[in-house]
């Protein structure tokens, strides 16, 4: 919820200390939400979320659709974040550092998938520890993460083969949402049901 003069202020910055035209919402953001929480926290507002708020989405009814989603969520947060470049507002965990952290994840869980298949390849049963504890710690993250969920969304995240999947398909739209970003390629498809 905003006031209407917050509203109002933001319109009236917009082209000037905020990116955009002129209204309210920058048109040309892919996702307007958390482009105009980065207008309202870059005009010196916080932004809060009330205790036992929680947001949902639809479920996307294809993994085409789901792609297409995450695709633009993505594409948008990197695209509002290059908008308002690297300051106080973007940098820590609302902005850059979790991108970078999201990112490096993505990287490191492919790198040590792939330490682990060459080390299994070549040299049978034998392969570093390292890649073990490092493993066991993501995919430890990944349980814990889904533990309110309850036993099923505990079972799903214990299984190594599901979740290994969905990091995959995880990155894959991470890669195409940098590869789309640093073309200054536009999303033609916004996926909407």
């Amino acid at each position: 919820m905003a006031r209407a003069s917050m509203l109002r202020e933001i319109a009236a910055e917009r082209g000037d200390s905020l990116p955009g035209g002129g209204g309210i919402y920058d048109s040309g953001s892919s996702t307007e939400d958390f482009e105009i929480t980065l207008a309202f926290r870059s005009l010196g507002y916080r932004c809060v979320i009330p205790r036992g708020c929680h947001s949902r989405t639809e479920v996307m009814p294809t993994m085409r659709a789901w792609f297409t989603q995450r695709l633009r969520w993505q594409f948008g947060t990197l695209e509002s974040l290059l908008a308002y470049g690297f300051n106080r507002v973007t940098w820590g965990w609302k902005g850059w550092t979790r991108q970078g952290l999201f990112h490096l994840r993505f990287l490191g869980q492919f790198l040590l998938w792939f330490v682990l298949a060459h080390s299994l390849m070549t040299s049978g049963a034998s392969f570093p520890p390292f890649i073990l504890a490092c493993l066991a710690v993501v995919y430890a993250e990944r349980l814990v993460s889904v533990w309110r969920v309850g036993w099923r969304g505990r079972l799903l995240a214990a299984l190594l083969v599901p979740e290994f999947l969905y990091g995959v398909s995880e990155g894959s739209y991470l890669v195409a949402a940098v590869w789309k970003t640093a073309r200054r390629k536009p999303l033609t498809d916004w996926g909407h049901i």
